[in-house]
């Protein structure tokens, strides 16, 4: 083997007692892009070209540069030559490759993600515009790829139309507005309390939320002649069954109730004839409370 040229000699010896002799000889022809491969993803593209039968190596190495990555290397043929092959791999830049919205009563979260960009997303993370209804709430993530390119990743929160919704409830001797609200800006809030506050009690409990808007609930109270009642929201049968440890089975009936005036709901609750093991009465907060009164109790014969 030299320069490409491969020689080969045998010899077969003949019934006559003499030889045949040959040489064969392999002589390399080199060809430039003998093979030339080509591929393209929604993401990439590449092209792999091989030089056949070289006199010499190229330098074998990994080169990253705009996005393209080059990767070059030989192989040594039997006949002293060289095949080199040249790589390169192409990142293509995709806008919007993911989008996604998901929103509820209180909020809508959007997420974006860009593939191979040619820089980092810069923007401004966190809350902008707090307390106002272009609040919003900004996370980006910056990945780097082995081509130098950049896949960004970006979600923003932000809040759904200011809300309420109202319940009233009349009784004899006053009449109470529970109003539950979202999304308020301390302007409007304010401007709905000092309404309410010309012909009723007010109280407020309010709590910021992730976008420094309002969240919580107004009670109005317009007060009658005197005295005082409470009323409940809602009032419902109670029909259930409990098994105990014993393995018995009891049918439980009574009433519950969601209602304004702790003090007589208590009163009411703690004045009536109940199984009280069964029976619970809860303080929920600015005044409303929850109980369930339990005042039948049958064991529930199997097979019945």
């Amino acid at each position: 083997v030299a320069g490409g040229v491969i020689t080969r000699r045998s010899s077969k010896e003949n019934d006559d007692g003499t030889f045949d002799n040959t040489e064969t000889v392999t002589t390399a022809a080199a060809a430039a892009n003998a093979t030339v491969e080509r591929y393209r993803t929604l993401y990439e593209e590449g092209v792999t070209v091989t030089n056949r039968n070289q006199s010499a190596a190229v330098d074998a190495f990994v080169d990253v540069a705009d996005g393209i990555i080059t990767r070059q290397g030989s192989k040594l043929n039997d006949n002293g030559t060289f095949d080199n092959t040249q790589r390169l791999t192409t990142a293509i830049a995709v806008t919007d490759a993911t989008v996604e919205s998901t929103g509820d009563l209180y909020g809508i979260r959007t997420r974006k993600a860009q593939r191979n960009q040619a820089a980092a997303d810069a923007s401004t993370t966190g809350l902008t515009d707090g307390g106002t209804a272009e609040a919003k709430i900004t996370a980006v993530t910056n990945v780097k790829t082995e081509a130098g390119r950049y896949d960004q990743e970006k979600s923003e929160d932000t809040p759904s139309a200011a809300g309420s919704a109202e319940l009233t409830f009349t009784g004899d001797k006053k009449t109470v507005t529970l109003i539950v609200f979202w999304n308020q800006t301390q302007t409007s809030l304010q401007a709905l309390a000092t309404a309410l506050g010309t012909v009723a009690n007010v109280s407020v409990s309010a709590h910021p939320n992730k976008w420094g808007l309002l969240d919580g609930s107004l009670t109005a109270t317009v007060e009658g002649a005197g005295g005082s009642d409470y009323w409940s929201a809602w009032e419902t049968p109670v029909d259930e069954l409990e098994r105990l440890p014993s393995g018995e089975l009891l049918r439980l009936q009574g009433t519950a109730v969601f209602g304004y005036n702790v003090s007589d709901g208590a009163s009411t609750f703690y004045g009536a004839k109940a199984y009280r093991q069964y029976s619970w009465f809860r303080d929920v907060g600015r005044g409303w409370f929850m109980y369930k009164l339990i005042t039948s109790v049958t064991p529930v014969v199997s097979g019945s």
